[in-house]
């Protein structure tokens, strides 16, 4: 039921919510920037930034000293920017 509502109101505001399906493989272009997300259901999805989450108990630990306010686990609300790499995860 919980799960219904949550999944209700990301599909409310624009969210492609997916369950059941994993990520098979990523693939970047040239400069190493990810581009794509290709599913276990054969589906490719276009992608400029891939987010891995797994788990429900937070787990901050590594963020320790990283500057970001991690105590209660880290605020979507809040705009977070990675530095640019030559290589994406």
């Amino acid at each position: 039921m919980i799960g219904e509502i949550a999944a209700e109101m990301q599909r409310d505001h624009g969210v492609d919510l997916r369950c059941g399906v994993g990520v098979s493989s990523l693939e970047g272009d040239a400069r190493g920037h990810v581009r794509r997300a290709r599913l276990s259901d054969g589906a490719i999805v276009e992608a400029e930034v891939v987010l891995a989450a797994l788990g429900s108990i937070r787990n901050v630990e590594w963020l320790e000293g990283s500057g970001l306010a991690a105590a209660s686990g880290v605020s979507a609300a809040t705009p977070v920017v990675a530095p640019s790499t030559s290589t994406a995860w």
